[in-house]
């Protein structure tokens, strides 16, 4: 089976959340993101971790840039006609 392609990446490792709308503005998504981040660089040992957004979610936008990951740059994903912000955090135990 092939992994989706996100910026002319596939097979790589991002971190992400889905919380129904009762549950946003709660500070969840920042903390199970932190949590995952440090999973993936602790247990995992992976070098990078990525996310994205659609560009329009400044609440997603906001919580990737409160656990570490830095803002790359927009991107057009065509197959669903859609733009995107693309994010990355390094490892700094590697």
């Amino acid at each position: 089976m092939d992994d989706y392609t996100f910026n002319n990446r596939t097979n790589f490792y991002d971190v992400g959340y889905r919380l129904i709308p009762k549950y946003w503005n709660k500070g969840y998504a920042t903390e199970s993101g932190k949590a995952a981040v440090n999973f993936g660089f602790e247990t995992l040992k992976l070098d990078t971790i990525f996310g994205l957004t659609e560009i329009k979610n400044e609440a997603s936008h906001n919580a990737l840039l409160k656990i570490g990951l830095d803002y790359i740059e927009d991107f057009y994903y065509p197959e669903d006609a859609i733009q995107l912000r693309w994010y990355a955090i390094k490892n700094p135990n590697l």
